[in-house]
């Protein structure tokens, strides 16, 4: 049983606060999605082919750089490691 030190109006108020805070939180994430709907995208994509991205290759998509950009560099490094070993 939890003991409230505190009126049923001020748990309402209490309430009503949290929820209005949810409900601009919610708002302004989905405007943030949408603003950014083609660069989330472009980072399916890139998930989709690769099955992880890291946080640096995640900033360069958000940033704008293509997935194949970034196959590409990858590739290019791995091929550079390669010859020298």
């Amino acid at each position: 049983m939890i003991i409230r030190n505190y009126s049923e109006e001020t748990a309402s108020t209490i309430d009503n606060e949290i929820r209005k805070l949810m409900t601009n939180a919610y708002s302004h994430t989905e405007n943030i999605l949408k603003e950014h709907m083609d660069k989330l995208h472009e980072v399916a994509t890139y998930l989709f082919h690769n099955e992880k991205v890291s946080g640096e290759q995640f900033k360069e998509i958000m940033e704008g750089k293509k997935p194949e950009e970034i196959e590409d560099e990858k590739d290019e490094k791995k091929s550079l490691e390669s010859e020298q070993n």
